[in-house]
């Protein structure tokens, strides 16, 4: 049994890597992040270690963020391409390490759209991708998201904020100043009644140990680099794409997911091209179906990427 945690430098930056593995010529699942700049190693660790019976499991922290932040990381460092190219060169030397010739992707929300965009250019790497929360169109996700806000207002009788979205309108683009606004009203209208994003995700990560003392202390400097490029990394679609793939694609969608709506899924799976290809629905879940159901996703899982 290999569990071991280790840094590359990639593309000339650090990138920090969790392996585990019980042989090593189990097939490869790497899962990718999203945030953008949300780790989730813990997460994997706490739910998917199941799949070790026939997987090998390898998970990351993107460049600039958890493991892989460094003080002298800057704004201009991070880009969407950036992302993408550090993916491709960790997937070569993963492969290299296991002796291997292909792996297979497994995304969440932006780190789905890393993945296909990886696996677009790089096809000869990757044997399989299980996505989701996917990412399909930041705009055509703005105006579900706008119209189901002023549902939910109205739904609850707020008045106040039923008021503020339709006199601010539908944002533009989330690069605009006018997307702050609306997020600052759209979160607390779909979310109410749930737990904090502290208590979901940042109480976690820090009381988890599959962090070092000093990536749990520098969460706070990572998550303001984030903030400086999250402009850079929005805006994005994959719908202008040729998206012809050489291996299965698979997109599991959480029927309640507002973040990346579900409602896109379909659409955006009748343009994919692919040897199989499939849209698994979790009606139950949200955003994050992979540790919501994580029983049934890795089920589901087992099934498709053999």
């Amino acid at each position: 049994m290999i569990d071991s945690k280790f840094t590359y430098k990639i593309n000339g930056f650090p990138i920090k890597v969790h392996l585990w593995c019980s042989k090593k010529e189990n097939p490869i699942l790497l899962f990718v992040h999203g945030g953008p700049g949300n780790p989730f190693r813990h997460k994997v660790k706490e739910h998917m270690l199941a799949l070790l019976d026939h997987y090998t499991i390898v998970a990351y922290d993107q460049r600039g963020c958890g493991g892989s932040y460094r003080p002298y990381i800057r704004a201009k460092d991070i880009t969407v391409e950036s992302l993408i190219d550090d993916l491709i060169v960790l997937t070569e030397k993963i492969l290299e390490r296991l002796g291997q010739e292909k792996l297979y992707l497994v995304a969440e929300s932006f780190g789905s759209y890393v993945a296909t965009k990886a696996l677009l250019k790089r096809p000869d790497l990757y044997c399989g991708y299980f996505g989701y929360g996917q990412l399909v169109d930041d705009m055509a996700a703005l105006k579900i998201q706008y119209h189901k806000a002023l549902a939910a207002a109205e739904k609850y009788g707020d008045k106040r904020s039923f008021n503020q979205l339709r006199k601010m309108g539908l944002p533009k683009g989330k690069r605009e100043k006018d997307s702050s606004r609306f997020f600052s009203v759209f979160y607390p209208l779909m979310e109410r009644g749930m737990a904090s994003y502290e208590e979901r995700e940042i109480k976690p990560f820090l009381e988890s140990d599959e962090y070092s003392r000093l990536e749990k202390r520098s969460m706070e400097a990572w998550n303001r680099l984030y903030r400086k490029v999250i402009n850079n990394l929005l805006n994005v679609t994959l719908l202008t794409e040729n998206l012809h793939f050489d291996c299965p694609y698979y997109v599991v969608g959480g029927k309640k997911d507002y973040i990346t709506p579900f409602e896109l899924d379909k659409g955006y799976l009748e343009k994919v091209v692919a040897p199989k290809k499939e849209l698994i629905v979790f009606p139950n879940c949200g955003h994050i179906s992979a540790f919501e159901n994580p029983k049934r996703f890795m089920k589901e899982l087992r099934k498709r990427l053999r």
